[in-house]
Formats: C-alpha cells, sequence, structure tokens
C-alpha cells in the first residue's frame, strides 16, 4: 500500500508505505521507519535503518519496506531560502489552533490536513521559525507512544526532573532526518519534556496510540 498523505500541503509531500517491495527513491527524502510493531529494518544499500528512526536518503532502492513515512521533496525545501516565510504563509499559527499558553505569542505553525496515517498512527508536521522553546509538558491528550523527526534546521528534545527548566537531564540534539530517541519508560510514563528549537526549524510528531 502507498498512501499520499494530505498533512503538510502545500509545503511538503509526504507518502506512507505498508508491506512494499521495491521502491525507488529518486532526490533526498526523509525516511522514518514505522515498524514499531514488527520490528522490521530497512535494508538501505544493504545496512539496516532501524525501527522507529529516520534518515535523509536518496537515489536508492529499498527492497521492502514494512511501514514507513517518506517525505519525497525534502532536497527542495532545504534549499529554498524562503521556505519559511511560505511555511508562515500555509499553515495556521498553532495557538489559534491550540490556544495553550505555551504557545502564545510565538511564531509556531501547525500543518492541517488529514494526519491519519492508520488507526494507530497519526503524523504532525510544525515548524518553530525561530531559536525558541516550545513549553514543558508532561502528559498527552491521548495514551501514545510520542516521537519526533526533524525535518528542516535543528532542534533537540529535553528531558527534565520538575517543571522547571533549570532542571535538564538529558539533550537529545536533532538534525535533519534524526528521529530522537524513546522519553518515555517501561510504564509508559514521560518526565516533564519539551521540544527546543536551535534554528529555525522543521520537525514531525509521530504519535503511536497504545
Amino acid at each position: 500500500m502507498i498512501k499520499t498523505m494530505a498533512i503538510g500541503e502545500p509545503i511538503f509531500k509526504i507518502k506512507y508505505f505498508e508491506e512494499e517491495k521495491n521502491i525507488e527513491i529518486g532526490q533526498m527524502g526523509i525516511l522514518v521507519n514505522l515498524s514499531y510493531d514488527n520490528k522490521r529494518d530497512i535494508m538501505i544499500e544493504g545496512i539496516p535503518l532501524a525501527p522507529m528512526k529516520g534518515t535523509v536518503v536518496g537515489h536508492t532502492m529499498l527492497p521492502e519496506i514494512d511501514k514507513a513515512v517518506l517525505i519525497e521533496n525534502y532536497e527542495e525545501a532545504a534549499n529554498d531560502p524562503d521556505i519559511f516565510e511560505k511555511i508562515s504563509k500555509a499553515w495556521p499559527v498553532m495557538y489559534s489552533l491550540r490556544p495553550e499558553e505555551r504557545f502564545k505569542g510565538l511564531p509556531f505553525y501547525h500543518a492541517v490536513g488529514e494526519n491519519a496515517i492508520n488507526e494507530k498512527i497519526s503524523i504532525f508536521p510544525d515548524c518553530i521559525a525561530a531559536p525558541k522553546n516550545l513549553g514543558l509538558h508532561k502528559t498527552h491528550a491521548r495514551d501514545i507512544d510520542e516521537y519526533h523527526c526533524q525535518v528542516l534546521g535543528y532542534g533537540k528534545m529535553q528531558k527534565y526532573h520538575e517543571q522547571d527548566f533549570d532542571t535538564c537531564f538529558q539533550d537529545l540534539n536533532m538534525a535533519p532526518g534524526i528521529v530522537h530517541d524513546v522519553i518515555f519508560d517501561a510504564n509508559g510514563e514521560y518526565p516533564w519534556h519539551q521540544y527546543q528549537s536551535l534554528t529555525p526549524a522543521v520537525f514531525m510528531g509521530i504519535h503511536i496510540t497504545r
């Protein structure tokens, strides 16, 4: 199955693949292995991309995919000097969609459209057009395994002992294509955490319903 996702348009072209073989990748794109359940690697020129990890990949053929999402036009977006201005005009401000105090006044934009890959997996492309903290939080609206993939720019996921920026105990640095390590424990509990942009950045949230 190959599914074209509406989320991210008109900025990004995103496709979901499930149980596909011999997938040709042309220009450089961002690939995330979503085989959260079957735990199958994606082989890239004989080298495995592990489940729930991502990379920038192109000019190759992928012999087999269990589940994966591909941002096809990453190379084009990364080379566009006006990309953040275009996003600010195309996507609504996050605070207008989720009026949480931590988002108030931020140049933080959220893609709209169909974001459910299936009944278990959803993706959420976001843009923060400045180096900013996005606010500490510990719980989510749904019971999920949460990951993020860096798409443009640089950022990091941070973990904290308390709801206090002086209590950070781990930085998970992210460049394009990187999906950070697990941020929840064996019981599915999260510490206080946040995404921080180090540059103007686009990142994609990945939510897997438990």
